[in-house]
């Protein structure tokens, strides 16, 4: 009896190691923007913290040189957020196309098993179709036996 052999184990092969290379890719873009998330929780802390000290240094009497400090530092945090929002954007955008990848190869790969189950199951008609031949000739082989006997 001859071995199951799926004609596209190959390709399935190729398939599950692209879904693989996908998902990793896709935890390391995941990982990027957990990362630009907790710069940007970062520098709203810097200016929460900065404003503090502002409203603390204001009461108290505040120079020229220390306000227009406070108010450069609020300027730069704000532009740092502002950048960060565009690395977040593309960050996001990216992750959405890996999903996307992601769902195209896992649908190919579903598409290829069940071509995979339908060859079986054709494989397995065909050993039964085999096996009930042989039983066949074997039960016509010992009548043939017993009535020249």
């Amino acid at each position: 009896m001859k071995k199951f052999t799926f004609t596209l184990q190959s390709v399935l092969r190729v398939k599950t190691i692209q879904e693989k290379q996908i998902k990793a890719e896709l935890a390391e873009i995941q990982g990027q923007l957990n990362d630009l998330f907790a710069q940007r929780t970062d520098f709203q802390q810097q200016l929460e913290i900065s404003s503090a000290q502002y409203g603390d240094e204001l009461q108290k009497g505040l120079s020229v040189p220390r306000m227009a400090w406070f108010s450069n530092f609020a300027d730069y945090i704000n532009g740092q957020l502002k950048q960060l929002e565009v690395q977040v954007r593309k960050t996001e955008q990216k992750l959405e196309e890996k999903k996307a990848e992601l769902i195209a190869a896992v649908k190919e790969i579903k598409t290829i098993e069940k071509l995979r189950e339908e060859q079986y199951r054709a494989y397995l008609e065909e050993v039964s179709k085999e096996e009930e031949k042989v039983l066949g000739d074997l039960i016509s082989y010992n009548n043939t036996v017993e009535a020249a006997g």
